[in-house]
Order: structure tokens, then sequence, then C-alpha cells
């Protein structure tokens, strides 16, 4: 009788652990777009990714 509380709390624990991990992320989604808004926006994106360097640049963000 005495191991119904214990019983109950690893029940909810377990429910609860499972729910958190429930991924409905769309992860590349989200990589594109933060790719897309620092090329946008980064001030230094023009200085960094040049003439020299777009070959090296588009290796790393589209693998």
């Amino acid at each position: 009788m005495h191991y119904r509380p214990a019983f109950i709390f690893i029940s909810l624990f377990f429910s609860i652990t499972i729910y958190g991990q429930n991924n409905t992320c769309n992860c590349l989604e989200n990589l594109e777009k933060t790719i897309q808004k620092t090329e946008e926006n980064y001030a230094g994106y023009p200085s960094k990714v040049n003439a020299g360097t777009p070959k090296t640049y588009k290796q790393l963000v589209h693998c």
C-alpha cells in the first residue's frame, strides 16, 4: 500500500519526460532561415564572404 505514491510519482515523471521529448521542430527550415537572415542583416557579411571565399562559404552552408 505504501508503494502507491511512489508508483504514481514515477508514472507521472515518465509521462512528462516522454511528452517533453516530442520533437516537432523543423530544424533544417530553421537553419536555412537563420542563414538567410544572417546573409541579409550581418554587417560584416560582405567583408567575410567576398570574391575569394564564396566556394568555401557555400561548402559550409550547403553541405
